[in-house]
């Protein structure tokens, strides 16, 4: 295993930040898939290593001491930084193999994905493309570490150094459990959702968690938050189960049909843009080959604003 420094393993921090973000030991061994007694045994040897407790623990509260807040940023700028050089080396050999790897958040744009994905297949002889989904920690879908060469994103993103191209552009509707009352309205006004408890994105992208969040209509009230989501099944899930609401993309509502999930169209927000995204400097002709394929096949397809705004509201009871 690779060290940090004398004793320390990448592992190690890797289950220190999990642990971290949860403050639950079970939920962070489930985030790992692993069990909890080797993830606690791991934690425990980390505080030993560095002669300090990391954690306050009882039966039922688990908290950071100072100790543990401190090493927190360091920790996660580590392993970050780890992931950079890994993109960075991955790229280079893919750029060598004839490799185009394309990242993408695992809902929406998806026509545009697979017939991008098959046209490139039959246009660009002896060339590869490789996928790799990601879920809501990175709205860059792997560009921010160079795990990926081009990815579909829905903007805004805070991620620096990209060129983006706008593809297409949907509503953004509320999820609401079908139980709420609003649920069964046709269109309600973003004024109605305010005051509700939300479900929140993840704290890695400012840009992207403030989208979702609508907090460019709260005028600097800060919202009433729930759980963090790091995937649209976590989602809807928390929706029904808790009463949360949260906005996403018209096009989910069609991907994502759930019984007792309610998906009403918001009036008076600006929609969800979806781009292909790539590194500034990157001029490859492989990857630019893949854009052109992607723009003309986004042309192409019927989903324009216009088209997008036919959006209904769809109920799953």
């Amino acid at each position: 295993m690779s060290s940090l420094a004398p004793n320390v393993t990448l592992a190690q921090l890797s289950y220190f930040v999990a642990v971290a973000e949860e403050l639950h030991f079970g939920r962070a061994a489930r985030r790992l898939h692993i069990a909890q007694p080797p993830l606690s045994q791991a934690v425990r040897n980390l505080e030993a290593t560095l002669g300090v407790a990391l954690f306050e623990r009882s039966s039922r509260h688990v908290a950071l001491t100072d100790a543990g807040a401190q090493l927190l940023p360091a920790a996660r700028e580590a392993l970050a930084a780890v992931d950079r050089a890994v993109g960075i080396a991955r790229a280079a050999a893919a750029a060598h193999a004839g490799v185009v790897r394309v990242g993408f958040l695992g809902y929406g744009a998806c026509d545009v994905i697979d017939l991008a994905i098959g046209a490139f297949a039959d246009d660009a002889a002896g060339l590869r493309l490789q996928t790799r989904q990601a879920d809501f920690t990175d709205p860059s879908a792997g560009l921010a570490d160079a795990h990926v060469d081009a990815a579909f994103v829905r903007v805004p993103i805070s991620t620096r150094g990209l060129e983006l191209e706008s593809l297409s552009s949907e509503p953004r509707v509320a999820v609401l459990p079908s139980s709420h009352p609003l649920a069964a309205r046709e269109s309600i006004t973003i004024g109605e959702l305010l005051s509700e408890r939300w479900l929140q994105m993840p704290a890695t992208d400012k840009a992207w968690r403030d989208f979702w969040l609508a907090r460019e209509h709260r005028h600097g009230a800060e919202p009433l938050l729930g759980p963090e989501v790091r995937t649209v099944d976590e989602q809807l899930a928390a929706t029904t189960a808790g009463g949360y609401v949260s906005l996403t993309a018209a096009s989910v509502a069609a991907f994502y049909p759930r019984p007792g999930i309610s998906y009403v169209p918001v009036q008076g927000i600006e929609p969800s843009r979806v781009a292909i995204a790539w590194r500034q400097g990157d001029d490859r002709q492989t990857l630019h080959s893949f854009i052109a394929t992607v723009r003309a096949v986004a042309a192409a397809l019927p989903y324009s604003d216009a088209a997008m705004t036919a959006f209904r509201k769809t109920d799953v009871a």
